[in-house]
């Protein structure tokens, strides 16, 4: 099974094993074990629908997922407040991990197990909706 295949949640465990200066250049920080924690609790809800990233841990303490797609769909989470960039091909966005709303912008972004990710002109239409309201709202698309 490749890291793509992985469930997110055993993947996320995994990462929670690593110890300072676990890569090539030796002063790599691991990533924070708490908010590993808190972000496989807060996961727990969308297991099902949310395509699997590839998740590689960053040098400074903090996760890179990325979705294979025709255009870029990187998301880089901040484990110390559960907000990540979301990177949709020219376009990025900030996402709130420790609300629904922000898992569910993820899901329609990145697509979910039944469907693929949204091309690049669906991205960019949801991201302007999206910065129009003050709530990130869901959209069915």
């Amino acid at each position: 099974m490749s890291n793509g295949e992985m469930d997110i949640g055993r993947r996320l465990q995994e990462l929670m094993g690593l110890g300072p200066g676990w890569g090539e250049m030796g002063d790599e920080t691991p990533p924070d074990r708490e908010g590993i924690r808190r972000l496989i609790t807060l996961y727990e809800g969308f297991r099902r629908e949310l395509r699997p990233p590839l998740i590689f841990p960053t040098p400074d303490g903090n996760l890179q997922f990325e979705w294979d797609s025709e255009d870029l769909l990187e998301l880089d989470p901040d484990l110390a407040d559960l907000t990540g960039i979301l990177y949709a091909s020219d376009d990025e966005v900030t996402v709130d991990l420790g609300s629904e709303d922000g898992w569910r912008i993820l899901l329609e972004i990145t697509g979910r197990t039944d469907r693929p990710a949204l091309s690049h002109r669906c991205t960019r239409c949801l991201l302007e909706r999206m910065a129009s309201t003050a709530r990130l709202p869901f959209f069915s698309l």
